[in-house]
C-alpha cells in the first residue's frame, strides 16, 4: 500500500507497482481533497481508499476507507460503504478486537458474496479464531494486513507500511542524502550511518536539507 497526499503522487506510485493507494493529507480543505480523490480513482487502475473520509470515499467512488483508530466505529463505516473496503488503523490487540466483525455484523444468505467472504476470511482465521495479536496494524474485515508504523519527520507524524530503511524513506523524498544532516531521536547521525539506520515506530526525525546559501526542512510528505 502507497499513502500519499494527491492525484500525482498516487499515479507515480502505481506506477512503481503499488496495489492499493491510500489518499491521506489532514492538512488540505475538503474541496481539495475531493478533487484529489477524483482524480486518483479517475486514474489509478488500483483501489484507492480515503483516509478518515467516509463522505469523500462515497462522493468520489473509492474503493474504501482507512479509517483512525479513535474515528467512526467501523460497523457504521460499514454501513455507509457496503461492499466496500473499511480499514482500521489499531495499536493494540483490543483495538483490533474492538475493530473486527462480531456476531451482530456477520453478512446474512449462505447464497451471497459477503457470505461466502466471510466464510472464506473465517477459513483463512488463525487458530483459535481470534483476531492475531499485533502491536499495530490495518483491518481489512477481521484481518490484520500489515503493521502500523508511525514515526514524527519535521514535526508532522507520517504512516509508513512498516519499518523503512533511513535511505529508503530519504529516496522517496527524491532528496539527495548526501546533502542532508539528520538527527535521531535528539541524536545527530553521522553520515556513514545512514546507511545502518532504520525508522521504527515512535521514532522523532528531523532532516535537513542543505541548499545554496542555507538550510531547509525536507518535505517529509511522501
Amino acid at each position: 500500500m502507497a499513502i500519499v497526499r494527491g492525484a500525482d503522487a498516487g499515479l507515480r506510485a502505481v506506477a512503481l507497482g503499488a496495489t492499493v493507494v491510500q489518499l491521506r493529507d489532514p492538512e488540505a480543505t475538503t474541496r481539495r481533497l475531493q478533487l484529489e480523490a477524483l482524480r486518483l480513482v479517475a486514474g489509478a487502475p488500483v483501489p484507492v481508499v480515503v483516509s478518515a473520509r467516509v463522505d469523500l470515499a462515497l462522493a468520489a467512488a473509492a474503493a474504501g476507507v482507512h479509517l483512525p483508530e479513535r474515528d467512526l466505529p467501523v460497523a457504521a463505516a460499514r454501513r455507509l460503504l457496503p461492499g466496500r473496503l473499511v480499514g482500521r488503523s489499531v495499536h493494540s490487540a483490543a483495538a483490533a478486537v474492538a475493530a473486527a466483525p462480531g456476531p451482530a455484523g456477520a453478512p446474512r444468505g449462505h447464497g451471497s458474496r459477503a457470505a461466502a467472504g466471510a466464510r472464506d476470511r473465517r477459513r483463512r482465521r488463525p487458530a483459535g479464531g481470534g483476531v492475531p495479536a499485533s502491536r499495530g496494524g490495518r483491518l481489512r474485515g477481521d484481518r490484520i494486513l500489515q503493521p502500523m508504523v508511525t514515526v514524527r519527520v519535521n514535526g508532522r507524524a507520517v504512516e509508513l507500511a512498516a519499518p523503512v530503511p533511513l535511505l529508503d524513506y530519504v529516496a522517496r523524498l527524491g532528496v539527495d542524502p548526501r546533502a542532508i544532516a539528520v538527527e535521531l531521536n535528539g541524536d545527530i547521525l553521522q553520515r556513514d550511518a545512514y546507511a545502518g539506520c532504520t525508522l521504527r515506530d515512535g521514532d522523532v526525525v528531523e532532516i535537513v536539507r542543505m541548499v545554496g546559501g542555507g538550510a531547509t526542512t525536507a518535505d517529509v510528505a511522501r
